[in-house]
């Protein structure tokens, strides 16, 4: 089991998209543009989570929590900035697990995130930006 929080602003999300692009002599093919924003995001993610990381990927049916925690805004009142609370704009939480899972998987914790058959996960305000992850083999 590993249980670790990385302290790090969860909120680029936008990975590369396939798009119709031109190479030089005008001939159009499908490519990836590259989001240097979530590409940064990605690389001191993994460089965090590396410390972490098992001797051995995972190479098991896993269960993982991933718990995203936004730091309150500044127009959150003293009294709303008590404890934690749902986060319901965006980036969707669909989206943010993807990031991470794809991630780890890269990091060398689980041999593909497919191995996930079990995962919870939240996005809340709270008092500081960070991800708080659990991964244990899958228990029926």
């Amino acid at each position: 089991m590993i249980n670790f929080t990385i302290i790090i602003d969860p909120s680029p999300t936008h990975q590369s998209a396939l798009r119709v692009l031109k190479n030089k002599q005008g001939k159009m093919f499908v490519g990836k543009m590259a989001n240097s924003k979530a590409t940064k995001w990605k690389q001191e993610f993994m460089y965090k989570a590396n410390a972490h990381k098992p001797a051995k990927p995972y190479d098991c049916p896993l269960e993982v929590t991933i718990d995203f925690h936004y730091a309150y805004l500044k127009r959150f009142t003293n009294a709303q900035r008590k404890g934690t609370f749902p986060k319901t704009t965006r980036p969707d939480l669909d989206n943010l697990e993807k990031m991470v899972l794809d991630s780890l998987t890269e990091c060398g914790f689980m041999t593909d995130d497919s191995l996930v058959v079990k995962k919870h996960s939240s996005k809340m305000y709270s008092d500081s930006s960070k991800i708080s992850i659990d991964i244990k083999p899958f228990v029926w």
